[in-house]
């Protein structure tokens, strides 16, 4: 030992010498008895410790979900949502009728009946079934509380059901002793009686790519609705399906970055080498941030006013059967609020689309609503005024009985909302108990809950009266976050990343994160797979019917 510490003390750091004047002193005052029952509970310790961990790390859950987490297909999340289910012996849950939250055996009956009226080809019975079960919660069957227990799907007996009313709608189409006048009026009636679901694409701001993974992925499973509303950074994603046809808008939105680039509106390369640049990068980009939109964003916004050009709202309607709304938010009371077709038809999509951001935004031009008539622009007024960015809005302009969305709903007999809000930090703010699917009713739980609900109205009070200065409402306050407390459905893009990192994404210059929104914005939206289809494909169904047959 003396060798040892000598050698040490001669040719070792400093460190190393502690090191070895800490072994000396164990060997010299410890007995080696109790050192050899040290070093065997220190190497028990280890082995559990390290066992325990690995299993809890590398356990077939953790795997699964955060394969879930990060599927980049439709087929992968369904795939690996069912393998969970059956991991946690959902299906248990789901075979079993009974529950609480709707009426299974009013459901149960319906189905019967529906199945036998089918079977019987008895179609009058059948239609007339039909026509009294038409409502989108006919017994409770939308209930979220049934689609927060699984990780796809809910109760077998509700998707046999709408499987069965499927059936029932085909049956009716291929029966060609049926008149197709008969057909249509029921199509027309039943359409009327479910009512229609509009799309909300609204505010967004820097998040605002979110918006294009959410229709992207509606898109392709037939669930996008044929109403839509887009204020902020929505109405320009909004602009693109409601201006473009279903094929054009299915070959950008696969590959929207390299389209832009191949029309030049792609991120170019700086040299931030050079000091001089590299300032002129950080006082542009301080400028984008402080009107809510990035160097890309804003690069998006030319590339989607550069396609929708001069067209109209009437245009737009003739040219793709979509019912396209944009919100906009004057200060001046003379100026419509809600523009589409049948209101504002010959206003052009351009113009509304600038209003629609805000006065400041887009600094090149004074947002100004234009009208086209046979071919020549001009203003829709003389009223000069400015128009408020949706983070603007106070939020208690929405409880009004004038209120646009109370427009949209008398307008197009819309009934249902699928509200698209791109601000990830909201996630647990504004849906705190959705997907919340093991352990929900935990103590924890209920008291996160009720900070949450407190949370949320204390904010709507200060919004109220006016006591959130523009940065905390821009981050806080939604301009319908009050729907979101109700039935509809809100869809939260969120990053597969803490926060903090997204934001910090924002910081980096020339750094692309428009495919990691669109991602994210996806896969929200297949989480909510099972509840969208419960409200909307008989929707949907009877709407492709009567286009069929008008």
């Amino acid at each position: 030992m003396l060798i040892i510490h000598k050698y040490s003390s001669i040719h070792g750091s400093t460190v190393e010498n502690f090191l070895f004047s800490v072994i000396i002193w164990i060997l010299t005052h410890i007995p080696l008895p109790i050192l050899k029952l040290i070093l065997l509970l220190f190497d028990v310790f280890v082995y559990w410790f390290g066992s325990i961990y690995d299993k809890f790390k590398n356990s077939p859950d953790r795997i699964l979900l955060y394969k879930l987490n990060h599927s980049t297909s439709w087929s992968e999340f369904s795939k690996t949502a069912f393998d969970l289910d059956n991991y946690f012996n959902n299906d248990i849950w789901k075979n079993n009728l009974v529950s609480s939250k709707y009426d299974y055996v009013l459901i149960q009956e319906r189905l019967h009946d529906l199945r036998n009226a089918r079977l019987s080809n008895n179609f009058q019975h059948m239609l007339s079934l039909l026509r009294a079960g038409m409502l989108r919660n006919l017994g409770g069957i939308s209930n979220k509380s049934l689609y927060n227990r699984t990780y796809i799907g809910t109760k077998s007996l509700i998707e046999q059901y709408n499987k069965e009313v499927a059936n029932c709608l085909e049956s009716l189409d291929k029966d060609p002793f049926i008149d197709n006048q008969l057909k249509l009026d029921f199509y027309h009636d039943a359409k009327t009686t479910l009512g229609a679901t509009a799309l909300c694409l609204h505010g967004g701001s820097l998040f605002g790519m979110g918006h294009i993974g959410v229709v992207k992925s509606l898109l392709d499973q037939n669930l996008l609705p044929n109403v839509l509303v887009g204020s902020g950074v929505g109405s320009v994603v909004g602009a693109l399906v409601g201006c473009l046809e279903k094929e054009e808008l299915v070959e950008i939105l696969v590959n929207l970055k390299n389209v832009m680039q191949e029309e030049g509106y792609g991120l170019k390369p700086k040299n931030c080498n050079d000091p001089i640049e590299s300032t002129q990068i950080g006082l542009k980009w301080i400028e984008n941030i402080k009107k809510g939109v990035t160097k890309e964003m804003k690069l998006f916004i030319d590339f989607v006013l550069s396609k929708v050009g001069g067209m109209t709202f009437k245009q737009a309607h003739e040219k793709t059967g979509k019912t396209f709304n944009i919100l906009v938010y004057p200060k001046s009371s003379k100026l419509p609020t809600l523009l589409n077709y049948l209101s504002t038809p010959y206003i052009t999509m351009e113009s509304a689309i600038r209003c629609s951001l805000g006065t400041g935004v887009l600094k090149d031009k004074i947002p100004t609503l234009e009208i086209k008539f046979r071919g020549d622009i001009t203003k829709y007024s003389n009223v000069q005024c400015d128009f408020q960015p949706p983070y603007q809005v106070r939020g208690q302009s929405i409880e009004l009985k004038n209120s646009p969305y109370n427009r949209i709903t008398e307008m197009f007999n819309v009934n249902h909302f699928v509200i698209s809000i791109s601000r990830p930090y909201l996630a647990s703010f504004v849906s705190m108990r959705w997907r919340r699917i093991y352990n929900y009713n935990s103590l924890l739980k209920k008291l996160l809950n009720i900070i949450n609900i407190e949370l949320k109205h204390r904010i709507r009070m200060l919004n109220r009266f006016g006591l959130l200065n523009t940065p905390l409402r821009w981050l806080l306050v939604d301009e319908k976050s009050v729907l979101v407390d109700t039935n509809h459905i809100a869809i939260i893009p969120t990053g597969t990343r803490w926060i903090l990192w997204d934001f910090i994404d924002l910081f980096v210059q020339n750094k692309s994160v428009m495919n990691y929104w669109i991602e994210c914005g996806e896969r929200s939206v297949w989480s909510m797979h099972s509840l969208l289809e419960t409200r909307s494909r008989a929707e949907f169904l009877l709407d492709e019917y009567f286009q069929k047959y008008r």
